[in-house]
């Protein structure tokens, strides 16, 4: 398994107890250095670098994953396009990525809750995807989706409190803001409301077309 942006290495160091062969890359050095201190087995694992530097051979990988990182990559058909000689012949690609659907709306609850300086999306995100453009993106690039559809984030209390991070002072709300989230969090489970309104993330599991 090769993780194209492990990020804090939580799904690194799953993975590697469930038994994978993983391999990691990172290429923020302050991202890549958190982690191995946050998990030391990934020192070897996790390289500090970007794909094209990172010498693999050709059909090394039986599953690529990109969990929040297609979005910070600029050309993403021509990434993906290439990305698919590291795959063996019947290969995997998981990808997720946050819907931006509705953009005008998502930016409005942005703003309201004071996330990301008042820009609509975060500033880092240089390619925004739909569910529509991102199948569009991988029939480009000569990837077909097994599976593309979409998972909640308001509607899961950890990543609803990962998302509002800094948007929602503890110092502020004191102990109401775990109630708060709890309580947002369950409505939106219940309702799928955001999934109605196209939000939350975006998953593709794609292969090589034959």
């Amino acid at each position: 398994v090769l993780e194209i942006g492990s990020g804090s290495g939580a799904l690194g160091d799953l993975l590697m107890k469930e038994g994978a062969q993983y391999t990691g890359l990172e290429p923020t050095p302050v991202c890549h250095a958190a982690l191995i201190e946050r998990y030391p087995a990934l020192k070897d694992r996790v390289k500090n670098s970007y794909l094209e530097q990172a010498g693999f051979s050709q059909g090394s990988f039986d599953l690529i994953v990109m969990n929040d990182t297609l979005e910070h990559i600029p050309g993403p058909v021509e990434f993906l396009s290439g990305l698919k000689r590291f795959l063996v012949e019947d290969g995997r690609l998981h990808i997720e990525v946050p819907s931006e659907a509705l953009i005008a709306l998502k930016g409005s609850l942005r703003g309201m809750f004071g996330m990301y300086g008042g820009y609509p999306t975060n500033p880092e995100h240089i390619s925004l995807f739909t569910k529509r453009s991102l199948g569009r993106a991988l029939a480009a690039a000569g990837l077909t989706s097994g599976a593309l559809f979409q998972v909640t984030v308001w509607g899961d209390r950890t990543k609803l409190k990962i998302a509002l991070h800094g948007a929602l002072s503890s110092v502020r709300y004191g102990g109401k803001l775990d109630t708060m989230v709890g309580l947002a969090s369950f409505f939106f489970k219940i309702t799928k409301l955001d999934l109605l309104l196209q939000q939350g993330l975006i998953v593709a599991q794609a292969h090589k077309l034959t």
